[in-house]
Protein backbone atom coordinates (compact mmCIF):
# COMPACT_ATOMS: atom_id res chain seq x y z
CA UNK A 1 0.00 0.00 0.00
CA UNK A 2 1.36 3.42 -0.92
CA UNK A 3 1.71 6.39 1.40
CA UNK A 4 -1.08 8.15 -0.47
CA UNK A 5 -3.40 5.15 -0.04
CA UNK A 6 -2.62 4.98 3.68
CA UNK A 7 -3.34 8.69 4.11
CA UNK A 8 -6.58 8.30 2.19
CA UNK A 9 -7.74 5.45 4.42
CA UNK A 10 -6.83 7.40 7.56
CA UNK A 11 -8.69 10.49 6.36
CA UNK A 12 -11.71 8.37 5.51
CA UNK A 13 -11.77 6.88 9.01
CA UNK A 14 -11.42 10.30 10.63
CA UNK A 15 -14.20 11.69 8.44
CA UNK A 16 -16.57 9.08 9.90
CA UNK A 17 -16.08 10.37 13.47
CA UNK A 18 -18.70 12.93 14.45
CA UNK A 19 -18.12 13.60 18.13
CA UNK A 20 -15.69 16.29 19.25
CA UNK A 21 -14.11 14.48 22.24
CA UNK A 22 -13.06 11.57 20.05
CA UNK A 23 -11.68 13.90 17.39
CA UNK A 24 -9.73 15.82 20.03
CA UNK A 25 -8.22 12.58 21.33
CA UNK A 26 -7.31 11.48 17.81
CA UNK A 27 -5.69 14.83 17.13
CA UNK A 28 -3.75 14.60 20.38
CA UNK A 29 -2.54 11.08 19.61
CA UNK A 30 -1.52 11.94 16.06
CA UNK A 31 0.28 15.06 17.24
CA UNK A 32 2.05 13.03 19.88
CA UNK A 33 3.14 10.34 17.44
CA UNK A 34 4.29 12.74 14.72
CA UNK A 35 6.21 15.00 17.08
CA UNK A 36 7.84 12.04 18.82
CA UNK A 37 9.06 10.71 15.51
CA UNK A 38 10.46 14.12 14.64
CA UNK A 39 12.16 14.28 18.01
CA UNK A 40 10.51 17.62 18.79
CA UNK A 41 8.22 16.53 21.60
CA UNK A 42 9.27 17.59 25.08
CA UNK A 43 9.02 15.09 27.91
CA UNK A 44 6.41 17.15 29.80
CA UNK A 45 3.91 16.58 27.00
CA UNK A 46 4.07 12.83 27.59
CA UNK A 47 3.17 13.36 31.25
CA UNK A 48 -0.13 15.04 30.36
CA UNK A 49 -3.34 13.06 29.97
CA UNK A 50 -4.96 12.99 26.52
CA UNK A 51 -7.64 15.34 27.86
CA UNK A 52 -5.02 17.83 29.07
CA UNK A 53 -3.24 17.66 25.73
CA UNK A 54 -6.53 18.25 23.89
CA UNK A 55 -7.30 21.21 26.17
CA UNK A 56 -3.91 22.74 25.42
CA UNK A 57 -4.40 22.20 21.69
CA UNK A 58 -7.75 23.98 21.90
CA UNK A 59 -6.24 26.84 23.90
CA UNK A 60 -3.44 27.25 21.38
CA UNK A 61 -5.98 27.39 18.55
CA UNK A 62 -8.06 29.96 20.46
CA UNK A 63 -5.15 32.36 20.97
CA UNK A 64 -4.61 32.51 17.23
CA UNK A 65 -8.00 34.23 16.83
CA UNK A 66 -7.62 37.98 17.42
CA UNK A 67 -11.25 38.12 18.58
CA UNK A 68 -10.23 36.15 21.68
CA UNK A 69 -7.51 38.60 22.70
CA UNK A 70 -7.92 41.50 25.13
CA UNK A 71 -5.67 44.48 25.71
CA UNK A 72 -3.28 44.56 28.63
CA UNK A 73 -5.22 47.49 30.09
CA UNK A 74 -8.50 45.55 30.05
CA UNK A 75 -6.85 42.50 31.58
CA UNK A 76 -5.41 44.66 34.38
CA UNK A 77 -8.82 46.23 35.06
CA UNK A 78 -10.44 42.80 35.26
CA UNK A 79 -7.69 41.59 37.58
CA UNK A 80 -8.12 44.63 39.85
CA UNK A 81 -11.88 44.08 39.94
CA UNK A 82 -11.32 40.43 40.88
CA UNK A 83 -8.78 41.37 43.58
CA UNK A 84 -11.18 43.90 45.12
CA UNK A 85 -13.92 41.25 45.37
CA UNK A 86 -11.69 38.86 47.33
Amino acid sequence: MTVLELKGQMLQLIAEVDDQPTLERLRSYLFKIVKKEEGELDEWWDELSPEQQADLDIALDEIKDPANLVSNELAEKQLERWKSQN
